[in-house]
């Protein structure tokens, strides 16, 4: 883009200068702003009991060139919780978010989200969206039993049957992990028809003395894929 000034002094002379439009602007810098990415935004419990807290984590990361300040955490329901470890999240750094659920007189497919406000200017208000089916039967795959105990009965790990009714075939992940002191098991990944597979719960040296509570979930991916989650009380001891 070419620009021309015009100007006539006092001698009557006229006199012109041509510039070049980005020679005569001065250079421009890049804002470092902050920039808030989740690491999922819809996580499915599947299948899960009535009465327990489940448990889910996600992870907020700022990928931009500044300080990422969380202003607030609002979940849809009194039955969630989402506790905040910190509200500053430095550039290229992240933060879990563990959201708690409590199923306690929820009934059938329930659907929830929760609201994280932040100084991310280009959109400062991203939703987290969890569902369950909670209290209802299983689907084609099973899992017995629904509740893990450990320790408090003096046992040191729970067992579980995985069981596939269907006359198909299932690929198991955990989609999501026990407590990070706790080590999920399983005998096969691969569930034929009709088969079984067993999984184990072990509690490892890092337990917290004391009560604790958690869950686990894993994903059935088949003829009718779906989730289930077992949730987890414990009791550890020092040893």
């Amino acid at each position: 883009m070419l620009g021309f000034i015009i100007a006539r002094g006092r001698s009557g002379f006229l006199f012109s200068c041509l510039c070049l439009a980005m020679g005569c602007s001065s250079p421009t810098t890049a804002k470092a702003d902050p920039k808030m990415r989740l690491s999922e935004e819809v996580f499915d419990f599947g299948y899960t009991p009535e009465g327990p807290r489940v448990y889910h984590r996600y992870w907020l990361y700022n990928d931009g060139k500044d300080t990422l300040k969380i202003i607030d955490v609002q979940p849809s329901c009194g039955c969630t919780a989402v506790p905040l470890p910190t509200d500053l999240v430095k550039p290229g750094d992240s933060v879990p978010l563990d959201l708690a659920f409590n199923t306690r007189y929820q009934d059938g497919k329930v659907q929830k989200s929760v609201s994280i406000t932040s100084s991310d200017k280009s959109l400062p208000e991203k939703k987290i969206h969890f569902m369950s089916i909670v209290g209802a039967a299983e689907g084609a795959v099973t899992i017995s039993p629904r509740t893990a105990y450990l320790d408090t009965l003096g046992k040191d790990s729970q067992s579980f049957v995985i069981a596939n009714t269907s006359n198909a075939t299932y690929k198991i992940s955990v989609a999501s992990a026990p407590p990070g002191f706790l080590s999920l098991e399983l005998s096969s990944v691969d569930l034929p028809p009709k088969g079984r597979i067993t999984a184990i719960l072990k509690p490892g040296p890092k337990t917290p003395i004391g009560v604790y509570t958690g869950s686990f979930t894993l994903r059935f991916e088949g003829l009718q894929p779906h989730a289930a989650t077992v949730p987890v009380y414990g009791m550890g001891y020092y040893r």
